[in-house]
């Protein structure tokens, strides 16, 4: 797993992400969400956690107010949320797709979401382990999650 991570980590690094950049996850529990979640914080990243049972307006509140560059997604309902808000989202770039393990030789590495790039998970693995160098894990403290209330009420809130 930690191999994993770092891998991940460097795949991030090579698509151009950043210390202090956010990095949302919109998945059900599954291996691959802490996965993600590790090599975001591994780098300096912070985490952007959504409900699955968000609506598409509450995500593009949460992902704009967040100022989110990247999103990892899984499953079909979530990724049509996303195509459905993603052009209201302009500091959106780069969606990575954790449907499909780091074994499954039938899934597409790379493809689109509406007008965004997709990669997935498979894909960023390889490009982490083909990149030249080493990513150094940060080492002092910072924001590493961002949670949003789940906007019952109103809109969503956030939580540091």
């Amino acid at each position: 797993m930690g191999e994993q991570i770092v891998h991940a980590a460097k795949g991030l690094t090579a698509l151009g992400f950043q210390p202090g950049e956010r990095l949302a996850i919109l998945a059900d529990n599954r291996p691959e969400w802490p996965l993600i979640d590790l090599a975001c914080l591994y780098l300096g990243g912070v985490n952007v956690p959504l409900y699955l049972t968000s609506q598409p307006n509450d995500l593009a509140y949460i992902l704009k107010d967040a100022g989110v560059m990247f999103l990892a997604v899984a499953g079909d309902d979530q990724r049509k949320k996303i195509e459905q808000i993603a052009v209201q989202v302009p500091t959106l770039s780069q969606v990575i797709n954790l449907d499909h393990g780091p074994d499954d030789a039938s899934s597409p590495q790379e493809g689109r979401l509406g007008h965004l790039p997709s990669l997935s998970l498979k894909g960023l693995l390889a490009r982490g382990e083909q990149a030249a160098g080493t990513t150094q894990p940060v080492s002092h403290p910072h924001l590493a999650t961002i949670i949003y209330t789940s906007g019952t009420t109103a809109c969503p809130k956030t939580s540091c």
